[in-house]
C-alpha cells in the first residue's frame, strides 16, 4: 500500500458509492489475492487464475506475460515502487516486473538467484521489501532505486514469512505462519514476549500513521502501539473473524479484508462492517486504495469499489424516516429542514437529526418550508400555516388557519418576502398574504389566473411572481398581471419559479423550463433532452451552474451556455447512483432542490435527501493522465514509441487511448490534436479512439488530454510521435532529383527556346534577305533589263542619225513603246512580285511570249537576227503558277544572255514533259561562257547567273550549265514532277521514292 488516499470518514459505509464487477460484468473469475495500480493507471489483480488487468471497463487475463516462458499460475502479491515498477509475485520461484506496458524477469534484471518470494510489501521510502526462501536458507531484502540490499541475513529461525511492514521508526516487521510476529534487529529476525502477539498465523501487516502496527491474524485484528501496547480489536470479534489483508488511509481509517466482509476501523476507534450484498460468500481477500482515493476490494466472486460520490444520501441508515424526501429549506445557521412525503418535519443540524413534534407537525404532511430571520414557516396539508420560532435551544410554534383569515388550511407553498410579509399559496383557495398580523387574500376574483398556487418567489425589483396551474402571475404596485402560452410560456402549468444571481426569473412548467428577460418569456434554444422530462425544482450553485431535479435524475447545466443556446454535451451533467444518489427519482414538492449558505446543493430523492458540494468537482478534479494504448495503421497495431515508423503509402491511422483513471470512465471527456493535421484542439469527446484519413508522409505528434465531466482540463498532455515513411517519390533524394531534373529541364527548355528564338530571328533575317534578293532579282529581270534594252535601242538610233533619220525615228518610236512596256512591267513586278509574267496557261505559250519579248529588247538587222525555236517533247502538263513564273524568269535570263552576249545564230528551247520530272534545255551556238566565269558562277558586277541559280534552288530544281569558248552554251533545268505539275498521277509514288532515298 502506498500513496495518499482516503475516503471521507464522516460517511457511513452505506453512504459510499458501491460498485461491483462479477462474472456478469466481465470479471474473468478466480479468487483475488492482491490488488495494485500501476503508474499508467491500470488496476492489476493477482488471482488464482493468473494476472488480471482492469482498465475501468474491461478485464484482461494475462497468463503468459513473458512469451518465451510458461504460464505463471496464481499471483499472490503485487506492489508498486516509487520508480513506477510493478512487482508481481506468482507462486513458486518466480518474480516479474512490469513498467510502461513491458514485462521482464525480475531475477534476471536484478542479478538475483532464483528464489521463492513468500512475502513482499512497500516500505516507507518508495522501495520494496522481499522475503526470500530457498531449500538452504531464507532472508529479507530491500529494493530501492535500482539496487538490492540485504536487510536480514539468511536464517532458518524466522520460519515462513507471510507478511511484511516497515513502521515509522524504521523497524521492519515480519509476520510468520508459525512463529508469530518478528522484528529485524542487527540484520536478524528476533522474537520475544515484548513483541509477541501469540502464535496465530499472521496474514497481513500494515503500518499505522501514528507509528503503530496493525496485524491481521486467523483469529482477529490486533494492534501494537508505538509504545508496545497490544490491543485486540474489537474484543467481541476475537476468534470469530479471519483478517486476510490490511490497508490504512491518510485519514487514519483501517480497512481490513476479512472472512465476514470489509471492515473499517476509524481513527476514533469505531468499527463497521460491510457484509456481502447478494454474494454467495461475504469473504473479502484483498483490499487496496488507488491513486484517486478510492477503495478496491475483492474475493472469490469478483471485484468491488467504494468511492466518495459527489452526493451524500441521508436515508434510513442515517435514522431518517423510510420515505421519499419532500420540501427542503436551509436556514441562516446552516440547518437543513425537510419534510418527508410520508409526513412530519425534521431538522438536520451538523449530522444530528431532530424530529419536530410541535403543533402536531409529526402527525401532518408538510408541503412547504420557508423562513426569515429566526422564524421557519411551514405550509401543511391540513393544518394551515405554522410559524416555528427558535430561542436558543427552545422551539415554539404558532399556527394560522382559515378561521384566522387564511384562504385555505391546505397550504402548498410559502414564501417570506424582504418586507417581512409571508405569502401562503393554497391548493385551491388562492393566495394569502400575512403582514403585521393581518391576512389579505387574492383569488381569481381579484386578478389571479388560478386559485391553485404552485410556487412563489420575489424578484430583485420587488415583484412577487406566482406560478399557478393556469399561468404565471406578477404582483407589482398592488396590481396583478399574468401570462400564459400566448406570451411564450412552454405550458400554462407553472410548477416552480426561481430567480438566479443574474436576476433572471426561471420558470419550470409542465413542458420544460423558460426564463424571463427584459419582460419577455424566452425558451432556451437547443434544450438538451435531459431537460425535456418533467422538472420538479431548480437551484443555482456558487459556480454559476443551474441544478434541476427531475423524475429520475439530477441535472447540472452550464447556465451561460444554456442561455446562449450553445450547450455542448460536456456542459450537461447527469447524476445518479454512481454519484452517491441512492434513488435518483425526484419528488414533486415546493422547492425540492435548494442551495444552503455554504453553497451545497440539497435535493429530495426517492429514498431520502442528498447533499452535494459543487466545489468537490473542483477539489476532486485530480489531473487525469491519458495513456495512448496503440496506433493502428496498414492493418497492423503498433505500440507507441519514440521511433514508431508506419509503412510507406499508409493514408489512414487510428489512435486508441484511455484515461489512466478507474473512476467512472464513462464520465471522462477527451480532447486531442495532431501536429501536422490539426490547427486547434478538438471539441470534447467521450469515445476513446480517433481516426485520421488522407495523411501524407511525414512525422506527426498526437496530443490528448482528459477531464472529468469536461470541466477541468488540468491534466498533463500525453503525446505520441509517429512517422509515416514516404514512398520513393516522397523521399528527399527523389525530391532532390526531381528538383534537379526540373531545373535541368527548365534550363534545357530555356536553351531550346533560345535556339528557337535564334532560328526564328535567323529565319526572319533570311526571309528579309531572300525578299531583298528576290526584289533585286525582279528589278534586275524587269526594270534593269528593260532599261538596258532601251539603252541599246537608243544607241542604235544615235548611230542612224543623221544618215537614216526615217529609220532612226521608227526605231525611236519603237524604243518609246518599249519604255512604256518596261514601266508597266516594273510596276507589275513591284505591286505583285509573285504574279506570273505571262498570262499563258501552258508553258510552251509562256516561253514563246518570253522569247518574243526578249527579241524585242535586242533589235537586230533582219539579216543578223538569230534563229529561235521551241521544241516540246511529251504530253504537256499544266504547271503550278509559281513554278511557271520562276521557269519563265530563268528562261528570260538565259535567252537574254544568248541574244546579248553569246552572239548566237541559233537559239533552241527544248521542253520535255516526263512522268516524274520536267526538263528544259536552252541551247545556243554562240561564243560560250568563259571558264573563269563559269567556275566562279558569275561575272563581276553581273547577277544573271546568280539569280538563275537562286530561282532554281527555291523551286527545288536542278540547274546545270555546259559551255566552251566558241562552242556555245547549254543550260538545263530539271524540276521534279510533284513540284512542277499541278496534278501528278505519280506524285505519291515519287514522294515515296524520295523518302526511300533519304
Amino acid at each position: 500500500m502506498g500513496g495518499s488516499w482516503a475516503l471521507d470518514p464522516a460517511k457511513s459505509l452505506s453512504q459510499y458509492v458501491h460498485n461491483e464487477w462479477g462474472r456478469d460484468k466481465g470479471f474473468v473469475g478466480g479468487t483475488i489475492y492482491a490488488i495494485c495500480q500501476s503508474r499508467d493507471g491500470y488496476l492489476w489483480l493477482g488471482t488464482d487464475r493468473g494476472l488480471v488487468r482492469f482498465d475501468g471497463e474491461k478485464f484482461a487475463l494475462i497468463q503468459r506475460p513473458l512469451a518465451d516462458q510458461p504460464a505463471i499460475g496464481p499471483v499472490r502479491g503485487l506492489v508498486e515502487d516509487s520508480d513506477g515498477n510493478l512487482w508481481i509475485r506468482p507462486e513458486g520461484p518466480q518474480m516479474l516486473l512490469y513498467r510502461d506496458g513491458q514485462f521482464r524477469n525480475a531475477f534476471a534484471s536484478g542479478g538475483l538467484p532464483v528464489s521463492t518470494i513468500t512475502a513482499m510489501a512497500a516500505d516507507g521510502h518508495g522501495g520494496v521489501l522481499f522475503s526470500l526462501f530457498s531449500e538452504l536458507s531464507s532472508g529479507s531484502m530491500r529494493y530501492w532505486h535500482g539496487k538490492f540490499e540485504t536487510v536480514a541475513d539468511p536464517t532458518e529461525a524466522a520460519g515462513t514469512v507471510t507478511s511484511m511492514a516497515e513502521t515509522l521508526d524504521g523497524r521492519i516487521w515480519l509476520g510468520t505462519r508459525d512463529n508469530g510476529l518478528l522484528v529485524i534487529s542487527n540484520r536478524k529476525p528476533v522474537s520475544g514476549t515484548t513483541f509477541n502477539l501469540g502464535n496465530d498465523k499472521i496474514n497481513a501487516l500494515a503500518a499505522a500513521n501514528n507509528g503503530g502496527l496493525w496485524a491481521g491474524t486467523d483469529h482477529g485484528l490486533r494492534f501494537r502501539s508505538a509504545r508496545g501496547d497490544i490491543h485486540i480489536a474489537p474484543p467481541e470479534w476475537n476468534n470469530k473473524i479471519q483478517i486476510l489483508d490490511l490497508a490504512e488511509d491518510v485519514a487514519g481509517n483501517l480497512w481490513a479484508a476479512s472472512s465476514r466482509g470489509l471492515v473499517r476501523v476509524t481513527a476514533s476507534g469505531d468499527f463497521s462492517l460491510l457484509p456481502g450484498s447478494g454474494r454467495k460468500t461475504a469473504e473479502v481477500t484483498a483490499v487496496f486504495g488507488d491513486h484517486d482515493g478510492n477503495l478496491w476490494f475483492g474475493g472469490p466472486e469478483g471485484l468491488e469499489l467504494l468511492e466518495d460520490g459527489l452526493f451524500t444520501t441521508y436515508a434510513t441508515q442515517a435514522r431518517l424516516p423510510d420515505s421519499n424526501g419532500g420540501a427542503l429549506y436551509a436556514d441562516i445557521e446552516g440547518r437543513i429542514w425537510f419534510a418527508p412525503v410520508s409526513g412530519g418535519l425534521y431538522c438536520l443540524d451538523r449530522g444530528r437529526l431532530e424530529r419536530i413534534r410541535l403543533a402536531g407537525l409529526d402527525r401532518d404532511v408538510v408541503y412547504s418550508i420557508s423562513g426569515g430571520g429566526n422564524d421557519i414557516w411551514v405550509g401543511r396539508q391540513s393544518g394551515g400555516l405554522t410559524r416555528i420560532t427558535r430561542s436558543g435551544n427552545d422551539l415554539s410554534a404558532q399556527t394560522y388557519v382559515r378561521a384566522g383569515g387564511l384562504a385555505q388550511n391546505t397550504v402548498y407553498t410559502t414564501y417570506v418576502g424582504r418586507d417581512g410579509a409571508v405569502w401562503a399559496g393554497t391548493v385551491s383557495g388562492g393566495l394569502s398574504r400575512l403582514k403585521n398580523g393581518i391576512f389579505a387574500t387574492y383569488s381569481m376574483s381579484n386578478g389571479l389566473s388560478s386559485n391553485s398556487i404552485n410556487s412563489i418567489v420575489e424578484g430583485y425589483d420587488g415583484t412577487v411572481w406566482v406560478g399557478t396551474s393556469a399561468g404565471l402571475n406578477a404582483f407589482r404596485n398592488g396590481r396583478w398581471s399574468h401570462g400564459s402560452t400566448a406570451d411564450g410560456l412552454p405550458s400554462s402549468d407553472v410548477r416552480n419559479c426561481f430567480e438566479d444571481s443574474k436576476h433572471l426569473l426561471w420558470i419550470v412548467t409542465a413542458s420544460g423550463p423558460a426564463y424571463v428577460s427584459g419582460g419577455r418569456v424566452v425558451v432556451p434554444n437547443h434544450l438538451p433532452d435531459q431537460l425535456r422530462d418533467q422538472i420538479f425544482g431548480i437551484a443555482e450553485d456558487d459556480l454559476g451552474f443551474l441544478w434541476f431535479s427531475s423524475t429520475d435524475r439530477v441535472i447540472r447545466v452550464n447556465r451561460e451556455r444554456l442561455i446562449a443556446g450553445s450547450l455542448h454535451e460536456s456542459d450537461v451533467e447527469v447524476f445518479g447512483e454512481l454519484d452517491g444518489l441512492m434513488g435518483a427519482q425526484g419528488v414533486r414538492r415546493d422547492r425540492p432542490i435548494i442551495t444552503d449558505a455554504q453553497g451545497r446543493i440539497w435535493v429530495s430523492v426517492q429514498n431520502g435527501i442528498a447533499c452535494a458540494d459543487p466545489q468537490i468537482t473542483l477539489r476532486q478534479g485530480r489531473p487525469i493522465r491519458v495513456r495512448i494504448e496503440s496506433i493502428a495503421a496498414a492493418r497492423t497495431t503498433f505500440r507507441p514509441g519514440d521511433s514508431l515508423r508506419i509503412p510507406a503509402g499508409t493514408r489512414n491511422v487510428t489512435i486508441h487511448f484511455s484515461g489512466a483513471s478507474l473512476e467512472s470512465p464513462d464520465r471522462i471527456w477527451y480532447r486531442y490534436r495532431l501536429e501536422g493535421a490539426d490547427q486547434e484542439w478538438s471539441d470534447p469527446i467521450q469515445i476513446r479512439q480517433v481516426s485520421y484519413s488522407d495523411l501524407g508522409a511525414g512525422t506527426y505528434r498526437f496530443h490528448v488530454m482528459a477531464s472529468r465531466e469536461g470541466l477541468l482540463w488540468n491534466g498533463a498532455e500525453s503525446d505520441a510521435t509517429f512517422t509515416i515513411d514516404p514512398v520513393f517519390w516522397q523521399t528527399w533524394w527523389f525530391r532532390a532529383i526531381s528538383v534537379f531534373a526540373v531545373g535541368l529541364t527548365g534550363l534545357l527548355l530555356f536553351h531550346l527556346r533560345m535556339i528557337r528564338l535564334s532560328r526564328q530571328m535567323s529565319a526572319r533575317f533570311q526571309e528579309r534577305l531572300a525578299e531583298r534578293t528576290r526584289i533585286a532579282q525582279e528589278l534586275h529581270d524587269t526594270l534593269l533589263q528593260s532599261f538596258h534594252g532601251l539603252m541599246l535601242r537608243f544607241q542604235t538610233v544615235d548611230s542612224m542619225l543623221p544618215a537614216r533619220p526615217v529609220e532612226a525615228k521608227a526605231l525611236l518610236d519603237d524604243a518609246l513603246n518599249r519604255a512604256d512596256d518596261a514601266l508597266a512591267e516594273s510596276r507589275e513586278a513591284i505591286q505583285n512580285i509573285r504574279s506570273s509574267p505571262t498570262p499563258h496557261s501552258n508553258l510552251s505559250g509562256a516561253l514563246a511570249s518570253v522569247l518574243e519579248a526578249v527579241q524585242r529588247e535586242f533589235p537586230h538587222d533582219p539579216q543578223s537576227r538569230p534563229i529561235c525555236s521551241i521544241v516540246a517533247e511529251g504530253s504537256e502538263q499544266p504547271l503550278r503558277e509559281y513554278v511557271m513564273a520562276e521557269i519563265c524568269r530563268i528562261a528570260r535570263e538565259s535567252l537574254r544572255n544568248s541574244l546579248q552576249h553569246a552572239q548566237a545564230n541559233h537559239v533552241e528551247i527544248e521542253l520535255s514533259f516526263r512522268e516524274t520530272q520536267l526538263c528544259l534545255s536552252f541551247r545556243d551556238d554562240g561564243v560560250g561562257i568563259e571558264p573563269a566565269v563559269l567556275g566562279s558562277g558569275a561575272r563581276a558586277g553581273h547577277w544573271g547567273l546568280i539569280g538563275m541559280r537562286e530561282r532554281a534552288a527555291r523551286l527545288g530544281a536542278e540547274l546545270t550549265f555546259w559551255s566552251k569558248p566558241g562552242a556555245g552554251t547549254e543550260v538545263e533545268l530539271t524540276v521534279p514532277g510533284e513540284i512542277a505539275y499541278l496534278s501528278s498521277p505519280v506524285k505519291f509514288l515519287a514522294r515515296f521514292r524520295r523518302r526511300i532515298k533519304v
